[in-house]
């Protein structure tokens, strides 16, 4: 019997955390132009650099493409040949290997409007991503001047994707919990 309510407890705490993925969703209406595109690193990045090209071919990050990520030598190199691939030029092409997390990411993004002298910035991340993102811009007082766009999941149907996004579903809850208490 015992076993019996343990398993009915971690059944339904497993149930529910899946569910808070559901929840996760959640982009912003660009309704002008935006200056600069920042593509976060991590996660999966073939789905952000997809939507940052098509954002560039509508006329968005003229001023600027940046692309984050910790491994330098292999992760952003490709990354930064992708975003080649569809148009974006070298000279408005950036990278910011240093940042490590979300909050890095959104302070420099902070750090680099000001310094600009820029108005507005896309954010480009996963859907699952989009509260703990929120939650930083509040945070960081970016709500005039960063709005967030996310990459679709679902586009593939391989084992590995697959796994990665359940995995990314049920991490994203706890990481968010982690960053209100960090952050």
């Amino acid at each position: 019997m015992r076993l019996l309510k343990l398993l009915v407890v971690a059944s339904s705490i497993i149930v529910l955390w899946g569910m808070a993925g559901f929840f996760m969703d959640g982009e912003d209406e660009v309704t002008e132009t935006v200056e600069l595109i920042v593509v976060l690193g991590g996660g999966l990045a073939g789905e952000r650099l997809q939507l940052a090209c098509k954002l560039f071919e509508q006329g968005h990050g003229h001023k600027g493409v940046i692309l984050t990520g910790r491994n330098r030598e292999t992760f952003v190199a490709d990354r930064v040949k992708f975003i080649e691939g569809c148009g974006v030029p070298k000279g408005v092409l950036r990278e910011w290997p240093e940042v490590a997390n979300s909050f890095q990411e959104m302070l420099a993004v902070k750090e680099a409007l000001k310094r600009d002298g820029l108005n507005s910035s896309i954010i480009v991340s996963d859907a699952l991503h989009m509260p703990r993102l929120r939650y930083l811009r509040d945070r960081l007082s970016l709500g005039g001047s960063v709005v967030f766009q996310h990459s679709r999941l679902g586009e593939r149907s391989d084992i590995a994707y697959f796994y990665h996004v359940l995995k990314f579903w049920f991490r994203e809850p706890l990481a968010y919990a982690w960053y209100r208490l960090r952050y």
